[in-house]
């Protein structure tokens, strides 16, 4: 993990780690994981019972130098340069837009070899030798969640899409029965293989036209039927990822599947073969529905 850094969201993309920027990645410290229990003495007598565990990922110290000790200029600008790259690096660690906005969460890549989400918690910094061009610091990092994001595979996102076998339409045979159809429900399912050791959260896409009753499936595990028709150019997308849960219709926030949907935060997709299918009408036979996924692995 000594390739470059990145503290990545809405609008800072703050690099550093190798000697090509200004902060210099130094070695990382990780925490051991903080376990929450719901145990109970057992009543007059000896023992527990034990109840339901639930983890707390360690925080990651991040150790982190500034050094313009052999920049070629004199101590009061090796000095200047310092500071300038010690507040700005502070800058981009504080977040602002994310500390300020509940739920939201910023994405460390370490080294280009993986990823984890949480939140920077504040750099504490050594300023004794700041006068010759040297600070050090310790740069924390609380996880959301115990699962690490594989980058060393395409930037670590996998995509797999299915589309709609085009319905028939007419040749309409005796006897008619109302209510009078062109065209029937037809589907069409894609295999794929999500890598990694813990389930992977994926963003579901869904592009029109499609009828009423349309559905999208991880066949044998959920279902997420939509509660309306869409038109040639809507775009459903429902994210299940922790921390960005929601779903949207052409960019808005919207509520876009009926009461019988798998809840989003039973949407995982266990590692293993899978299978999506897209399930509806659509005249034009045009309509897809599309999965993307990070391989996630259990820890760092």
């Amino acid at each position: 993990m000594y390739g470059d850094w990145q503290l990545i969201y809405e609008g800072t993309d703050l690099r550093f780690g190798t000697r090509e920027h200004n902060v210099e990645f130094v070695k990382l410290t990780v925490s051991g994981d903080v376990y929450r229990t719901d145990d109970s003495q057992l009543p007059r007598q000896d023992g527990t019972a034990f109840g339901q565990d639930f983890i707390e990922s360690g925080q990651l110290a991040i150790a982190v130098k500034i050094d313009f000790t052999t920049y070629p200029a004199g101590p009061d600008e090796c000095a200047r340069l310092a500071w300038a790259a010690r507040q700005a690096f502070e800058r981009g660690w504080r977040a602002d837009p994310v500390r300020r906005t509940p739920g939201a969460v910023c994405e460390l890549v370490m080294g280009g070899e993986q990823a984890i989400e949480g939140r920077p918690r504040g750099v504490s910094w050594n300023d004794d030798h700041q006068g010759v061009g040297l600070i050090t610091g310790s740069a924390l990092f609380v996880p959301a969640g115990t699962g690490v994001f594989d980058m060393s595979d395409g930037g670590g996102w996998h995509t797999q899409t299915v589309g709609l076998v085009p319905p028939q339409t007419g040749g309409l045979k005796a006897p008619l029965k109302a209510p009078l159809s062109t065209s029937v429900e037809s589907s069409r399912a894609r295999p794929f293989t999500v890598a990694g050791d813990v389930p992977a959260w994926p963003i579901i896409t869904v592009k029109g036209p499609l009828g009423s009753g349309a559905q999208v499936e991880l066949t044998s595990r959920w279902r997420m039927p939509l509660n309306r028709s869409l038109g040639a150019f809507d775009v459903v997308e429902i994210d299940t990822r922790p921390g960005h849960r929601g779903m949207t219709l052409n960019g808005r926030a919207a509520n876009v599947l009926t009461s019988g949907a798998v809840q989003l935060a039973d949407a995982a997709m266990a590692p293993g073969p899978q299978e999506l299918a897209l399930r509806g009408t659509s005249l034009e036979g045009t309509a897809t529905a599309s999965v993307r996924w990070r391989t996630t692995k259990e820890s760092i």
